[in-house]
């Protein structure tokens, strides 16, 4: 008698243990904030279900003496396999909510950095070793924070530097190399752009980076203005006179985003790595989205557009150099080529961009022609393709191969986004792999919606898993281009794209129909008429 006493108390409380590991798995979920009502009520439900179930086979009494040691042997077997699932359950629950903090992300608390480079044989192994060495800046890129740095460098070191000054950054490297200063003041972002001249091709074998400072507020001179006499100001022939406005509901106050129409930016960065930087953006898209409606426009602006640059005080520059001085300028300086507000923004570098294509179990894209990439041993048939993430990654890239080159490249760019979110919106990918997707993103991918605002999307698309209308429209050139001086190069002339600002007139002009519910056809999609 007292041994069953003591066997049902055991009961008991594999029963009570099996509720708890219930209950905190439901709550765990509930915490996310991402299943419709509907869903989290039936997963109580199976919860309660399941317990119940246990408990009349674990303590319901057998008739006959030692008949109930198969059923309750079968009892405490399930409620194993229930807490390993309630395990599991939690873990990836847990992991998504972590996941989702980790890429939310508030650019106005970034730190603002400047690198100090020295030669890569230099014996100097942090900042206190360079108090008697000489520094170099720039005079015609990048004053402000350059500046501010030098300012910085006097604070940590508790001394004055010798400073000199020079017009562009290849003549500022050509002196660290041939031992005239000691150690050069350089926006980090921008050591892509030099490694592109064929002189510096090797500036990061030649270099190292001996330690990034930080530049406050109050390092910053006072009234500090850029000299560069090489770059066109924003009065330029190329800059039209007067712009389209859009209207776009205010999203300064707190609003439901699923029935809000509004614009996200699309940044992708030319970065490889596990965390995503500043630096410049080779993908510059406009996903404008009507949750209402359910019609999102991708407005693709090639990645050399001449545009005013807002950290050279509107001088003007390639649109992909804006984002050196970070994910902020480069809004600011597609919210002036459009005359709208930008309410969000996605940064991806290309290695998350693979990472998330693989991880949705790769896309469907289809291809005007035949070609190769240039930069891989990818090749792509004319008609539908199957990419894992490498190859849309080479499918998004290419140019050199493309008869249309930049254009097409911004279109076939248009196409992979258009595939992914067709992937996550009209399968069941959202559910099964959401996890594995946040999972596989890391701090390769920074966006700035809310946590709450991104559940209330998934919960939007899980209640109602509505398929959404997707149309793009691709900003053209004008002629063939040119060649012309930027504030982020100067005394150095590039090859730039001038914007044709009839099909930037007709981009904003799709952007207000969108907003304002309108279908868009076929004639708005095929441009400006003459």
């Amino acid at each position: 008698m007292k041994k069953n006493k003591l066997q049902n108390i055991l009961y008991l409380i594999i029963w009570f243990l099996e509720l708890a590991a219930l209950a905190f798995a439901v709550a765990t979920v509930w915490r996310m904030d991402m299943l419709p009502d509907h869903y989290l009520m039936i997963l109580v439900a199976a919860a309660m279900l399941v317990w119940s179930m246990t408990g009349l086979l674990l303590l319901l009494p057998s008739r006959k003496r030692g008949g109930g040691k198969i059923r309750r042997g079968f009892a405490c077997v399930l409620t194993l396999l229930v807490v390993i699932l309630c395990a599991v359950l939690t873990t990836v629950a847990a992991d998504v909510y972590e996941a989702m903090h980790q890429i939310v992300d508030d650019p106005t608390d970034d730190a603002i950095t400047r690198g100090i480079y020295v030669r890569a044989d230099d014996p100097a192994q942090n900042l206190s070793d360079t108090r008697n060495y000489t520094f170099a800046k720039v005079t015609g890129y990048d004053v402000i924070y350059t500046g501010g740095a030098v300012n910085a460098v006097e604070k940590n070191l508790g001394t004055e530097i010798t400073v000199e000054e020079f017009n562009s950054v290849p003549d500022m490297v050509d002196a660290l190399y041939d031992g005239s200063v000691d150690a050069i003041i350089l926006n980090s972002a921008y050591v892509t752009i030099l490694e592109e001249d064929t002189v510096h091709t090797d500036f990061s074998q030649k270099t190292k980076l001996l330690c990034q400072v930080e530049v406050t507020e109050e390092d910053i001179p006072d009234d500090t203005e850029p000299q560069n006499p090489d770059v066109t100001d924003p009065t330029d022939e190329h800059v039209p006179p007067t712009k389209p406005s859009v209207t776009i509901p205010t999203m300064d106050e707190p609003q439901d985003i699923t029935n809000t129409p509004f614009v996200v930016y699309v940044s992708g960065n030319d970065s490889r790595g596990s965390q995503v930087q500043d630096g410049r953006s080779d993908v510059n898209i406009l996903a404008v989205v009507n949750p209402t409606t359910k019609q999102i426009l991708l407005i693709n602006t090639p990645r050399d557009y001449y545009v005013p640059n807002p950290a050279g005080n509107g001088r003007l520059d390639k649109l992909t150099h804006c984002g050196n001085d970070g994910i902020l300028n480069s809004i600011e300086a597609i919210s002036d080529l459009y005359s709208i507000r930008v309410d969000y923004f996605a940064h991806l570098n290309f290695s998350g961009f693979e990472a998330m294509v693989d991880a949705i179990g790769g896309v469907t894209v289809y291809s005007d022609v035949s070609f190769s990439s240039s930069s891989s041993y990818h090749y792509f048939e004319r008609g539908e393709n199957e990419l894992d993430g490498a190859a849309a990654l080479a499918f998004a890239r290419e140019r050199y191969h493309l008869p249309g080159g930049d254009n097409a490249r911004g279109q076939n760019q248009m196409k992979v986004i258009k595939a992914v979110i067709e992937k996550m919106t009209t399968s069941t990918v959202l559910i099964t792999g959401y996890a594995d997707i946040l999972d596989s993103l890391g701090e390769m991918l920074r966006m700035n919606l809310s946590v709450k605002e991104l559940s209330l999307l998934v919960k939007m698309q899980l209640d109602d898993m509505a398929a959404w209308s997707i149309s793009s429209y691709a900003v053209q050139g004008k002629g063939n281009g040119g060649m012309e001086y930027t504030y982020s190069a100067p005394g150095e002339e590039l090859w730039v794209m001038y914007p044709d600002y009839d099909t930037v007139e007709h981009a904003s002009m799709l952007i207000q129909k969108v907003v304002n519910g309108d279908t868009l056809t076929d004639a708005d999609l095929a441009g400006p008429t003459e």
